[in-house]
């Protein structure tokens, strides 16, 4: 399986391979070192939970952005993605927008409900669905 974002951090020694950043902490996996570098969550409490949401959400995004240039029928909007990826909260879902902006995963223009993702985002993606599958 070939990794966008997560292979360009992957070591092999003695047998074991390991992801590391800039730093020195190595992960075990590349889900773990995705949800420490790419998002920026801390080591405590379990982060790798909160990888299928975003996955879903960039799923979402990525189908938005395939529709608006493709120009296909089928729309999705600001509410599915709230419904479908944070069981109709919608503060949730903004926390979430601008955490993944914040991260430069996402970028927007007039408004952040409707973001698209970067070339890093789905870099990420990819990788995502690679490791946990495509559909959620």
């Amino acid at each position: 399986m070939i990794l966008k974002y997560c292979d360009k951090f992957k070591h092999e020694a003695n047998g074991e391979t390991y992801w590391q950043g800039d730093g020195t902490m190595e992960y075990e996996t590349a889900l773990e070192f995705m949800a420490h570098t790419a998002f920026g969550f801390c080591g405590c409490g379990e982060p790798e939970k909160t990888l299928p949401v975003i996955k879903n959400y960039f799923n979402m995004l990525y189908q938005w952005e395939s529709r608006l240039e493709n120009n296909k029928k089928k729309k999705i909007t600001w509410d599915d993605i709230v419904k479908e990826c944070f069981s109709g909260r919608d503060d949730l879902a903004y926390i979430t927008a601008y955490a993944l902006h914040n991260a430069h995963l996402t970028t927007h223009g007039g408004s952040v409900n409707y973001s698209w993702l970067t070339d890093l985002g789905q870099d990420i993606l990819h990788d995502l669905n690679a490791l946990m599958g495509k559909e959620q």
